[in-house]
């Protein structure tokens, strides 16, 4: 058990390493779906920045504010997919 728990370590220690590498250019913010409730009040009263978003429609949003105006005149037809151009 004591041999097991070493080699589980250092199995993950190496997975890590080789991986690490791979990981530098992610970031949380990647992941995480914009908070559209901020926008609701202020709709297509956007800024002109450049920060794309990738919808589910296929579309590219040039930044969140500009998306989730969109998104609630859809009705909700489509949802976030990711950061960066379609």
């Amino acid at each position: 058990s004591k041999y097991i728990s070493t080699w589980l370590y250092t199995y993950m220690q190496l997975l890590i390493y080789m991986n690490s590498e791979k990981c530098d250019n992610l970031k949380l913010s990647d992941y995480l779906v914009p908070n559209c409730d901020v926008y609701i009040h202020q709709l297509h009263f956007c800024t002109r920045e450049m920060d794309p978003i990738c919808a589910t429609n296929g579309q590219t949003y040039s930044n969140t504010c500009v998306f989730c105006s969109e998104q609630f005149e859809s009705g909700g037809a489509f949802k976030f997919g990711y950061y960066g151009r379609c």
